[in-house]
């Protein structure tokens, strides 16, 4: 996109496949500093943590998130819907509406051609899963822009967006609502400088970045109560050793060799416990780690959303 002195603009300049490339890095920050919080910010207990279970980290912090992800999913499944059918129909804007469908190309049509792309995908990608990567690849960029064939895909992405919904809690959901429509009215003024997919991929990573600042301190385990046979003491020399409870409420990190890492919810000590010192392990609810299940799939059927824990124990 260039300006008026035809000189591509900053956002021209830095590409959308750019940030596809250092994805792979970003998420690896991501978790080392997701690591650093969980451990209130000291680096040995944080590098305990990261060596005990690094899988355990990737796939509990991606867990974690999953409520604020099916909302992201769903604000942007919305704003590529609108961009890959605003440069499908570059004229659909002209009468201050989003949603003029051109006459010649009614949307019974559209959905066909949509599904008959998605069988020829689907079916390319089984003969040639190689081939199929790189292509996918080459097109990241012209797939964000609106450009290239998957371009008509645009009311599978509609209901993409109408399934996040449906798992996704209100909570969520209005956060998005409110972001989509903050990225939408920021569109309207750089719509000359920036195109929407990248604009809303700015806006994914922020709000990312916002959730892990507001739950950096938040574990990627469920909280359990691990009955002990005997109190341990925990500390960093025996001067400063601090018995614990025999009924601790802490998130176990891993569980091998006859020995189990678990991270004391109070002070946050990362402590290995012999199996054979351990009763009975039951996960509970702890306030605060995890958001309210009640997504809009059981708002719809009015049935109510009751966590099947039991609540932990306030020490």
């Amino acid at each position: 996109m260039n300006d008026k002195n035809g000189k591509r603009s900053a956002f021209s300049r830095f590409e959308i496949g750019t940030l596809a490339t250092l994805a792979p890095a970003l998420l690896i920050l991501l978790l080392l500093v997701k690591v650093y919080g969980v451990a209130r910010f000291s680096l040995t207990t944080a590098t305990a943590l990261a060596t005990a279970a690094p899988l355990s980290v990737f796939i509990g912090t991606l867990a974690l998130y999953q409520y604020a992800s099916m909302a992201i999913v769903a604000a942007s499944s919305l704003l590529l819907s609108i961009a890959w059918y605003w440069n499908l129909y570059p004229s659909a804007g002209a009468s201050h509406s989003f949603f003029a469908v051109p006459a010649r190309v009614t949307f019974r049509c559209r959905i066909r051609s949509a599904s008959y792309t998605l069988f020829r995908r689907t079916r390319f990608t089984l003969l040639h899963p190689l081939k199929q990567g790189m292509i996918a690849l080459a097109q990241f960029k012209a797939l964000l822009r609106g450009r290239g064939r998957l371009r008509h895909l645009v009311p599978l992405t509609v209901l993409l967006m109408l399934f996040s919904v449906l798992l996704t809690p209100p909570y969520y959901l209005i956060r998005a609502s409110i972001a989509s429509a903050a990225v939408l009215i920021l569109w309207s003024f750089l719509r000359r400088k920036v195109s929407l997919p990248a604009l809303a991929a700015y806006a994914a990573v922020v709000a990312l970045v916002i959730s892990l600042i507001l739950t950096l301190e938040t574990p990627w385990v469920p909280a359990e109560v691990v009955s002990l046979k005997h109190p341990i003491f925990v500390g960093l020399s025996s001067k400063h050793k601090v018995m614990m409870s025999q009924y601790p409420v802490a998130f176990i990190v891993s569980d091998n060799n006859g020995w189990t890492a678990m991270l004391v919810n109070e002070n946050r000590y990362l402590t290995w416990v012999r199996d054979s010192d351990i009763t009975s392990r039951k996960i509970c609810h702890l306030a605060g780690q995890l958001g309210s299940g009640q997504v809009v799939y059981l708002v719809l059927r009015g049935q109510p959303y009751t966590s099947p824990n039991v609540g932990c124990p306030i020490r």
